[in-house]
């Protein structure tokens, strides 16, 4: 009798329940919003454009079972990350030593929201072993060590970590999110293979792309243009990876396979991933630091840094350089 009752009420009060079908759209809508949201991809995606965003799934997997901590961690003041991206190219059969030609210095600001990156033209002359040597043939000498520690002492900062990549590693990327779409404001040909870059926009293969950023001897203005190049194409991998899950990532990281290393020190995966949880791909700026040319008696020497590459690297340390990029808008 009691069941009876009770079905007979739920029946009479039946019609002043409100229909959910106008709902659901929006419930299902800020679920998938909640998903994007959580997904370890689409965060280090953001934090480090591509490579990082390809590599540290694979650090997760390898983390995924830490031993629990013996209580709770003591609340922290967010703090800004720095992380430097090395990308390599050394053509196969060349007895030169590898030399890194984009060196960026990927700064996450406190906020978590937002990064920059800042990008070191590869003939900038730094202090290395006493003397001064130009930045790419640091890497050459003494590897991601060595250039992760001059860049340090050059910026006056930590680096949390290091990522490096040859051009095999980024064709295989770029590859793998289907191409990326690129901008040229005026026509080029490659020394390479001879492939003619025609101006305006269109989509590109990753041997289109990785061709694309190799080229600086026949552009206006040598290696800053093709550090805008570079820009442009990490920016857009940026936009491509933003919103991928943890396993597409995974597939990106077998894409690049042996060409990417990455070296997190002793950074927690869990805290990072928390602490970086908002930024996005959109939320990315570039930066070059101003250098002029250094010649001697005979010949080129390579790229002194500015007066205003101090200025620069204040805004690193301080985490103002949102308002240095205000102040010192580039060039058009």
């Amino acid at each position: 009798m009691i069941e009876d009752d009770i079905r007979a009420t739920l029946t009479r009060h039946e019609p002043l329940t409100p229909d959910g079908t106008a709902l659901r759209p929006r419930i299902a809508a800020e679920a998938r919003r909640r998903r994007r949201r959580n997904r370890i991809g689409q965060v280090l995606a953001g934090i480090l454009v591509f490579a990082v965003a390809a590599a540290v799934p694979v650090a997760w997997r390898a983390t995924r079972h830490p031993v629990p901590p013996a209580g709770p961690p003591a609340a922290q003041p967010p703090a800004p990350r720095d992380f430097l991206l090395i990308g390599t190219d050394r053509p196969a059969g060349s007895p030169d030593p590898t030399r890194a030609d984009a060196v960026m210095l990927a700064h996450v600001f406190a906020d978590g929201r937002s990064a920059a990156l800042v990008s070191f033209p590869r003939d900038t002359l730094v202090p290395f072993a006493g003397r001064q040597e130009k930045i790419s043939q640091v890497y050459a000498l003494g590897g991601a060590p060595a250039l992760t520690r001059v860049v340090s002492d050059l910026v006056g900062i930590r680096i949390d970590g290091a990522v490096t990549m040859d051009f095999t590693g980024l064709r295989g990327v770029t590859d793998a999110v289907g191409g990326v779409d690129l901008c040229l404001e005026i026509p080029f040909q490659s020394i390479h293979t001879h492939r003619v870059f025609p101006a305006g926009c269109r989509h590109y293969s990753g041997t289109e792309a990785v061709d694309f950023v190799r080229q600086r001897y026949n552009l206006p203005f040598g290696d800053l243009s093709r550090i805008r190049n570079e820009q442009q194409l990490f920016t857009a991998l940026a936009r491509r990876l933003d919103g991928m899950g943890t396993a597409d990532l995974v597939g990106l990281v077998r894409a690049a396979g042996p060409a990417i290393t990455v070296d997190m020190g002793v950074l927690d995966l869990a805290r990072l991933v928390g602490e970086l949880r908002g930024l996005r791909a959109e939320h990315v700026v570039a930066v070059t630091v101003p250098t002029r040319s250094v010649n001697g008696p005979d010949d080129y020497l390579g790229e002194g840094t500015e007066p205003g590459a101090a200025e620069l690297f204040r805004a690193v340390r301080e985490d103002t350089l949102m308002e240095w990029i205000a102040a010192h808008p580039p060039p058009r």
